[in-house]
């Protein structure tokens, strides 16, 4: 879901007053000797974490309980980028752009990053009503999929490009940062094989989830996202039906839920459609385990 400005705005102007003091103040990397950078996502910050160890000092601007869809920046959040050297953006989040615009004048020394940078985008996972002219007429306006970090390959391109900014933020460690990439890039490139074996199997079916969060990771390995829910829209009992006559023609045993979905309602649509429910956290800062726990629901299931 692409957050309006209006409704960052007042968080943002808030913390204007903030920022403007704070980048007044010296650096962090030149009161402790190390960088400070903001990832927007944990995920984000444990591939920073495996490249730069305990050189750098790494903060998270969206938690783990928090929808990075409809996140609003609060005023500490602000003050916690204002401090920071590096900003790295996720690259598709909706409000990170005007975040971005907003803290330019404010905070000249920060330097913004998009991890996403080479990933190939997927469009239509999260297109939303558009409304023209204020006269009701609305069309389909189509975003890119924010979820770029539950794929394994995408993770490769992230870390590629933290590995990058880092040395040139501080190319005195750049040897240092260029062995622990080898060292992750080595591990994902094995990671991904595996689960390129073990999914081999189950291309082209499909696989159920309320969210559609895994639209990349179906992309690297050939599978089909059947999405129940998106843009936090209450679905109606029709096109619920559409979904499970499609999913049960596709043969779907597996059905994807975050921890804070109605089990209620995850229980009712395995009924219908005798998948097994497997719950998931994108969010959660070992993304490595989740994926893995997302291949196991599939392997098992399918």
């Amino acid at each position: 879901m692409k957050t309006s400005f209006s409704k960052i705005l007042p968080a943002l102007v808030a913390a204007t007053a903030c920022i403007a003091l704070l980048t007044g103040c010296k650096s962090r990397e030149t009161a402790t000797g190390r960088l400070t950078v903001t990832a927007m996502l944990a995920p984000q910050a444990t591939l920073i974490r495996e490249i730069a160890g305990d050189s750098v000092q790494v903060n998270t601007l969206i938690g783990t309980g928090v929808n990075p869809e409809s996140y609003e920046p609060s005023v500490s959040a602000m003050r916690q980028v204002a401090q920071s050297d590096l900003l790295m953006l996720s690259g598709a989040l909706g409000f990170e752009q005007q975040l971005v615009e907003r803290l330019h004048d404010s905070n000249p020394r920060l330097t913004v990053h998009d991890t996403s940078a080479g990933i190939t985008p997927i469009y239509g996972t999260h297109s939303h009503p558009h409304h023209e002219h204020g006269e009701g007429h609305e069309h389909e306006h189509s975003v890119a999929d924010p979820h770029t970090w539950t794929s394994v390959k995408n993770a490769r391109v992230m870390a590629a490009n933290i590995h990058r900014i880092l040395c040139d933020a501080d190319p005195a460690l750049a040897p240092y940062y260029t062995e622990r990439y080898h060292r992750l890039d080595h591990h994902l490139d094995s990671l991904d094989r595996a689960l390129t074996l073990r999914l081999a199997p189950l291309e082209g079916k499909g696989f159920l989830i309320w969210h559609p969060s895994l639209s990349y990771l179906a992309r690297d390995y050939g599978l089909r996202q059947i999405p129940i829910g998106a843009e936090g829209k209450e679905i109606t009992p029709r096109a619920l039906k559409q979904i499970i006559d499609r999913a049960n023609l596709s043969g779907c045993r597996v059905l994807f839920v975050q921890a804070d979905f109605d089990s209620s309602r995850a229980e009712a649509i395995s009924r219908q459609t005798g998948a097994n429910v497997v719950t998931i956290n994108p969010l959660d800062p070992d993304w490595e385990s989740q994926i893995i726990l997302i291949a196991d629901g599939l392997a098992n299931n399918l």
